[in-house]
């Protein structure tokens, strides 16, 4: 059985309340992780957890907060018994079948050491050829740069292999994991599922709080905007942009769009009240 660990902060009750409502409907064990407070961490602790490379922008405390709080997610994995565990932030949407999905054991079967079960909202680059998973899923090796942590899998070897080597903060969480310049996506074998599984709310919403939606509308917000830089940097970028899609498209990968499984979102079971959500926080 899948186990779910829910990063969670200690002063968003509701949001755990709703996030054990859904993981009770969809009968899934989960364990919450008190999420570290970057607001709560001091300027000499920051430093003392991050490593920049040169003229690396510093991160914001929220960053560096997120960040451990995902490495303690890591740890209970790395010292458990199961094989996988699954690591949820606490503003996540699931397909109605998330769990039928988590519990195939095709899903499994390549070994995969990070699994992504989320959307985002930006094609990215997957290896042509994706494994069968049960309700039209495939798992596709992921091949370049996507964002976002809010739901995935990961081995319990890959999470110990990562306790010991990302000790500090390098990037966002998600640059780490998903970008081919983190340090987690140069070291794990990671997939991503095709459709997605789960979303984050936000790309519901457009917008970062208000109740989980229940309907299968999807208004994604702007794509995100990057830094223009000086007129040669971004001529050698968008050289270097070419190159590379030339390549991968000689290697045969391709550039896709996730989708949310068109089984539509877990319906919630309740809002819930402020009280009850303290109580899971004792």
């Amino acid at each position: 059985m899948i186990r779910a660990y829910v990063i969670n902060l200690d002063r968003s009750p509701e949001r755990m309340l709703q996030m054990r409502d859904m993981l009770q409907q969809l009968d899934l064990p989960f364990q919450r992780i008190s999420a570290v407070d970057g607001n709560a961490l001091s300027p000499e602790l920051i430093d003392e957890v991050t490593r920049l490379a040169p003229g690396q922008k510093s991160p914001t405390a929220g960053q560096v907060g997120c960040f451990l709080s995902h490495r303690l997610a890591w740890e209970q994995i790395a010292g458990g018994q199961d094989d996988y565990g699954l690591v949820l932030e606490d503003d996540v949407i699931f397909a109605s079948n998330f769990k039928r999905v988590v519990t195939d054991h095709q899903l499994y079967k390549a070994g995969a050491d990070i699994i992504r079960l989320e959307g985002w909202p930006e094609r990215a680059w997957i290896s042509a050829n994706g494994r069968k998973v049960c309700d039209g899923y495939r798992a596709h090796r992921l091949s370049w740069d996507t964002y976002g942590t809010c739901g995935y899998l990961i081995s319990r070897r890959c999470a110990r292999k990562l306790v010991e080597a990302a000790r500090l903060y390098t990037a966002p969480i998600d640059h780490m994991m998903f970008t081919t310049r983190g340090d987690v996506f140069k070291m794990a074998d990671i997939e991503a599922l095709v459709p997605a599984a789960c979303f984050q709310h936000l790309f519901y919403h457009g917008r970062a709080d208000g109740p989980m939606a229940s309907t299968i509308t999807l208004a994604i917000t702007p794509a995100i905007k990057r830094a223009k830089g000086n007129f040669p940097t971004r001529v050698a970028r968008e050289f270097a942009r070419l190159a590379d899609k030339l390549a991968r498209l000689l290697r045969g990968e391709r550039r896709k769009a996730v989708l949310l499984h068109p089984t539509g979102p877990l319906a919630l079971a309740g809002d819930g009240k402020a009280e009850d959500a303290g109580r899971l926080l004792q």
